[in-house]
């Protein structure tokens, strides 16, 4: 499954899971940012345009991703709760 009908799934589950609307905004923002740094940001190749499946995600793609929010001047907090 790409990164974006991963995503999207998840939107559809979080959507009926009870959660509050602050929280699930929470997780669609931060998943979204994800989706984005991953599809347009420094975790793609140059030439590569192919959707990006869910089990190509490394851990060395999340150490990036923190990397990037730290860079961005994000709080450890606010990067800690977008890695939950």
């Amino acid at each position: 499954m790409d990164l974006h009908r991963a995503a999207e799934s998840f939107f559809v589950w979080l959507s009926t899971s009870g959660y509050r609307n602050h929280t699930q905004k929470r997780y669609r923002d931060a998943i979204a940012e994800f989706v984005v740094y991953m599809t347009d940001g420094g975790a793609r190749q140059q030439n590569d345009h192919a959707p990006l499946a869910l089990g190509q995600i490394t851990p060395h793609h999340i150490r990036s991703f923190v990397a990037y929010l730290h860079h961005k001047q994000n709080a450890k907090r606010t990067i800690a709760t977008k890695l939950s």
